[in-house]
């Protein structure tokens, strides 16, 4: 059984967190108290989205990248070690976290936030890092070592289901027009 990549977990649950938040904001700025953490709940539900967005790289190396992270990715990974390490991370989720307690509908969203830093604490614990998933801009090329015909769609079968070998198909019609 292989080793627990906590970092990919955090990153979903941050990523998936973001959209909670970000609801959790716009109910709370309709009629409930402290409306400042609403609307702090909108604002930082899109940063965290975009921070959380681009993937990092699998130690398998076999990761999807998420649709457009070529073009997000390298901005962050401008930032260098502060985007890197992922005691930085923790430290800024839970630091997001904290606000989002002080309004009812932001709660849910606050969770997420604590529970994204702590799993990026447990990933920073064991030494691992953000790792970019090299892709070229816009050209929807396949992750190092991945054939690029992995995009490639094939045609259907012309033969339905039990199909014999290939080679015993080639064989096969050898015969029928011998």
């Amino acid at each position: 059984m292989g080793r627990i990549e906590w970092a990919i977990w955090a990153n979903v649950q941050a990523v998936y967190g973001a959209p909670c938040t970000l609801m959790g904001g716009i109910i709370g700025v309709f009629d409930f108290k402290n409306q400042w953490a609403a609307y702090y709940a909108i604002a930082i539900s899109v940063i965290v989205w975009l921070v959380e967005y681009p993937r990092s790289k699998r130690r398998k190396g076999n990761t999807p990248a998420r649709p457009f992270q070529e073009y997000i990715a390298p901005i962050w990974n401008a930032f260098g070690p502060i985007y890197k390490f992922y005691y930085i991370r923790f430290i800024f989720h839970l630091a997001v976290a904290i606000p989002l307690f002080f309004c009812l509908p932001t709660i849910l969203g606050g969770i997420f936030m604590v529970s994204s830093g702590t799993l990026y604490f447990v990933a920073a614990l064991l030494g691992e890092k953000w790792v970019p998933i090299k892709l070229a801009f816009g050209s929807g090329a396949a992750p190092a070592g991945k054939p690029a015909s992995q995009g490639h769609i094939s045609a259907p079968p012309s033969q339905p289901p039990p199909r014999a070998p290939p080679k015993a198909r080639a064989d096969n019609t050898e015969e029928l027009q011998g």
